[in-house]
């Protein structure tokens, strides 16, 4: 071994021991190391110890059968195929499956399973699994394989479940469940799941009725109990006729069945129709199944023959309280005459589902006449006291038709107060003649303080006739109703129907009119009319069409009118005359009442009548009146004075001031005569705040402002503040708006009057003002303020407003302007941003500041993106040199930059060419070259140029510059040192021939 390899016999002869000494590590390192030759042989003695050592020798068998054979049996199928194809050997497989069924059966199945991929005949492969007794093998080789449902599966598919079922019962359950086999033999399977006991699986597959009755019939217990949710879903999927008889067979079989009935009949209520049910369950004598049945179907069901069956069913079960809830629920879905004499046929032990019947559907005279046929007075008694009051009128006049005891009957009116209409109770009682016994009940309920008007219209009938005081009872009782009873006591006396009508006052005015009319009651109807002051009966009265109109009018002037203590009847019955253009009558009528009777001399609508038809019929005679009548109400004259029908405004204005309504006076003078004059004289002959106001107010909108802002500071008015501002600063009457705002901080916060009274501190120069208005709370636009103030160039003030702010860039703004420069840079340094350093610095430059300038420049310069601006003005204003001594001063701080080193650069050139070069020199590494050649370019500077572009590694524009300006730029070292780093050859060529010229 340690030398060569052994043979085959050697190998085999040695292995057998050492592997039963246990050593397979050494047996290992052997194959591994190739000491041992392959065989088929060696690969057998060493699978009986281990499957995988043993196939990797297989694996190095030089005969591609073995190697197929030890694969196939690992169940590495495709690498056994693909050595297969490679050696150009055939793959027995059906050897194969034969050999590993019985030593390897999981690798049988696998070759199986592949043997059917490459097109093996899968019953063949069955055969070997059935003869070898390998079931479980069988089922899961044809399980994979006979999905399609060939024909030739279909004995297969009963033979697996066949096998299967009494065995393994679990898995013919889950073949059942994957529901891939169509093809087997259905009946010879249910008929084994029947004798098993597996009465769900015998169901799906047994096809004819007889065998399905049986399996339910002998199996119901078990599929109720255990399968109920299939077993109600396999039901529904039976069609109707065999459903209704299985349902019918389960009912009679046993009344326990009852309940999963009646759960499937409700399922499938829409397929089997619901009267297909109800017949079911009444042919076995079922009510109960209606009643369960119905219930759960019947929702919003409106079908009124399904409602009727309901009622019949609960009502034979005694169900008086689910009848109860269905004739109420239901009440417009059922035959109410058919069910009420339903009800009355099963005589319920508690009528009451019979009594809402009858209340719902208004048959209480049906319901009385029962219920009293029965002797059921005690439910009569119950029907009306509890159940509905408003019946009892109907029920009590029932009860009077069939003679009942006048004693119940005022027992139950005793017990009786509210719920029911009592004009129909004293109808149903006064058609029958009867009235008289409710007198003593109606009384009660009057002296229980009972208003209804019904009851005090019976006791107003009785009264009257019996003739018991009526006249006081219709002159004191306020509850009956005028028209219902004057009506009634017209044919009996019209003067007792006269006190009626006019109990309800104005609401029976035609029906007193008639009367009046009708028995020449003229007297009475004037004193009526004068006493109800309605125009609209007026008008009806006074209309030409009326036959009574003239002894209408006698009666009034002669009799009703001048009786009247009362202003408002007169005014009413004055303006009734004029609107019926009843002239010559109301002339007198008029004078003589207001002007000479002393009686309503001064009553205020007389005057204002006798005012307003003054200006209607003569203008010349208004002033006069309002100034001899002292009670007419003067908004309302002064309102028709101004309006544009009459235009009297001289008369208005004199009704204000005569009731001192100052502000209505010169709102007259003011809008209407147009006189702000007048106005003037008016307000400081009144001098009240108002009336300032609004002739301030005119002052304003006519634009004179400073009469307007006198004005409001005499009526102390703030409330035009905003218009005030407007027109004030417009005119720049700054110091009376001082004084204006001043007034109407005292009453008005508004940022808006703070803020303006600021601005006009600072607009009069009152910085003293302005400083201790600043030291108080206010609610002043501080910053808007003081940039208002900075723009307007009123920068004392200004600053005053930032140093409160402590704004101290907005500070040195305003020092700046005021050219205060150590303070600016005082407030420069606290503000530190490079704005306000520009700013002072370049107002510094403007100014000679220099000292000031060149520190505020430092804080500038550091910063590249304002160097150049900063240049810009240094020159503008002819200050090179501090500008250049600044630059050269920046170049020794810390933060000193490229551009600080180009500007200093650019300034030499511009003004000290000859300090350029050694600047350059100096400070190259330092410089923007780019820039400072274009500079040097522009001021032609042709040696500075030289030296840039060399040190710049420009050496061809280096050389090209020195021939261009020789005169200025020729060097003669340099330009030989140069020439020798030039690489344009043209150049080259030039520069020979400048050489030589030169």
């Amino acid at each position: 071994l340690e030398k060569t390899k052994l043979n085959a016999l050697e190998s085999v002869e040695i292995v057998g021991p050492v592997l039963n000494q246990g050593k397979k590590g050494m047996v290992e390192g052997w194959i591994q190391n190739q000491k041992l030759t392959f065989t088929e042989d060696l690969g057998n003695a060493i699978q009986k110890h281990d499957q995988q050592l043993a196939l990797k020798v297989f694996e190095q068998c030089e005969d591609p059968n073995v190697r197929i054979r030890a694969l196939m049996a690992a169940g590495r199928v495709n690498e056994a195929q693909k050595i297969a194809q490679e050696s150009g050997v055939g793959v027995d497989w059906m050897s194969t499956i034969r050999q590993l069924v019985i030593s390897n059966p999981e690798g049988a199945l696998t070759t199986a399973k592949q043997a059917a991929k490459t097109g093996g005949n899968i019953y063949n492969i069955a055969e070997i699994f059935l003869s070898h007794g390998r079931i479980q093998e069988l089922t899961g080789f044809l399980v994979e394989h006979m999905k399609e449902n060939k024909t030739e599966d279909a004995q297969w598919q009963t033979k697996v479940l066949e096998l299967n079922l009494p065995k393994f019962p679990q898995v013919a359950e889950a073949i059942f469940q994957m529901n891939i086999w169509k093809l087997y033999d259905r009946k010879k399977i249910a008929s084994i799941c029947e004798g098993l006991q597996l009465p769900k699986r015998a169901l799906e597959n047994y096809q004819e009725y007889a065998d399905i009755r049986r399996v339910i019939l002998n199996s119901s217990q078990i599929l109720m109990n255990k399968e109920q949710e299939w077993f109600d879903n396999y039901l529904s999927k039976l069609d109707s006729e065999n459903l209704l008889n299985i349902c019918k067979d389960l009912l009679r079989q046993h009344r326990q069945n009852l309940q999963p009935v009646c759960r499937v009949c409700i399922a499938n209520a829409q397929r089997l129709g619901s009267q297909n049910i109800i017949k079911a369950f009444e042919s076995v004598g079922a009510f109960e199944g209606v009643y369960y049945f119905l219930g759960s179907v019947i929702g919003n069901n409106q079908d009124p023959e399904l409602v009727y069956k309901y009622i019949e069913a609960a009502a034979k079960c005694n169900q008086s309280k689910d009848v109860e809830r269905v004739v109420k629920d239901y009440k417009n879905a059922y035959d109410p005459e058919k069910v009420k004499n339903l009800l009355m046929e099963v005589k319920l032990n508690d009528p009451k589902p019979l009594m809402l019947v009858c209340d719902i559907h208004g048959y209480i005279e049906d319901l009385t006449k029962y219920l009293f046929k029965f002797n059921h007075l005690q439910h009569i008694e119950i029907y009306v006291i509890m159940l509905s009051n408003a019946a009892a009128p109907q029920v009590l006049g029932t009860l009077i038709d069939l003679e009942a005891d006048e004693k119940f009957i005022l027992k139950l009116l005793s017990q009786l107060r509210t719920g029911f209409d009592n004009n129909d109770l004293v109808t149903q009682f006064q058609k029958r003649n009867k009235l008289r016994l409710l007198e003593s009940w109606i009384e009660a309920r009057v002296n229980e303080s009972n208003q209804s008007p019904a009851l005090h219209n019976a006791l107003a009938m009785i009264y009257i006739d019996t003739n018991k005081e009526p006249q006081n009872f219709l002159t004191n009782n306020p509850y009956y109703e005028s028209k219902v009873v004057g009506k009634y006591a017209e044919e009996i006396d019209p003067h007792l129907a006269i006190i009626a009508y006019k109990k309800d006052w104005g609401n029976c005015d035609q029906e007193l009119i008639d009367i009046t009319n009708k028995y020449k009651l003229f007297r009475i109807q004037a004193k009526y009319l004068v006493e109800r002051k309605e125009k609209e009966l007026w008008e009806s009265v006074l209309s030409e069409e009326n036959p009574y109109r003239k002894d209408i009018i006698e009666q009034v002037v002669s009799s009703a009118l001048p009786d009247s203590k009362n202003a408002d009847e007169v005014v009413i019955a004055v303006q009734s005359f004029m609107e019926a253009k009843l002239n010559l009558e109301l002339i007198s009528l008029l004078e003589k009442i207001v002007l000479h009777s002393s009686e309503f001399s001064g009553y205020r609508k007389l005057q204002n009548l006798l005012i307003i038809t003054a200006a209607e019929s003569d203008k010349s005679r208004v002033m006069d009146y309002i100034n001899r009548l002292d009670n007419y109400d003067a908004d309302e004259i002064a309102s028709v004075a101004l309006g544009e029908e009459y235009q009297l405004y001289e008369e208005a204005f004199v009704i204000y001031k005569k009731v001192k309504k100052y502000v209505e006076a010169i709102d007259v003078l003011l809008n209407n005569i147009e006189s702000i004059p007048r106005a003037a004289e008016f307000a400081e002959r009144i001098n009240e705040p108002p009336v300032w106001s609004r002739l301030g107010n005119a002052y304003l909108i006519s634009n004179q402002v400073s009469e307007a802002i006198e004005s409001f500071l005499k009526a102390k008015d703030p409330s035009y503040y905003a218009g005030v501002i407007n027109s004030a600063q417009r005119e720049e009457k700054y110091d009376l708006l001082t004084q204006y705002l001043l007034m109407a901080r005292q009453t008005t916060k508004d940022a808006m009057i703070d803020s303006e009274l600021l601005y006009c501190f600072a607009k009069t120069g009152k910085n003293v003002d302005l400083e201790n208005f600043l030291s108080n709370p206010n609610s002043a636009d501080l910053p808007g303020t003081g940039d208002r103030c900075f723009r307007d160039k009123l920068y004392e003030a200004a600053k005053v407003i930032f140093v409160n702010l402590k704004n101290n860039a907005k500070i040195a703004s305003c020092l700046i302007r005021l050219k205060q420069y150590n303070a600016a840079f005082e407030s420069a340094k606290k503000a530190n941003t490079p704005k306000t350093w520009k700013e002072l610095c370049i107002a510094c430059v403007q100014n000679g500041e220099y000292k000031i300038a060149n520190a505020a420049g430092m804080h500038i310069i550091i910063h590249p993106d304002h160097l150049e601006e900063l240049v810009f003005y240094y020159e503008l204003y002819e200050c090179v040199d501090e500008m250049i001594g600044l630059l050269e001063q920046a170049m020794n701080m810390d933060r000193a930059h490229v551009g600080i080193y180009t500007e200093l650069g650019v300034l030499y050139a511009k003004y000290y060419p000859e300090r350029l070069l050694e600047h350059i020199r100096i400070h190259f590494k330092n410089l923007n070259v780019s820039r400072l050649l274009r500079v040097c370019e522009r001021y032609q500077l042709w040696p500075e140029t030289v030296f840039l572009y060399s040190h710049y590694d420009e050496f061809d524009q280096a050389i090209q510059v020195m021939i261009e300006h020789s005169p200025f730029a020729w060097q003669h070292e340099q330009f030989v040192s140069l020439i020798q780093r030039v690489t344009n050859t043209d150049l080259f060529y030039k520069s020979v021939i400048f050489y030589l010229e030169e």
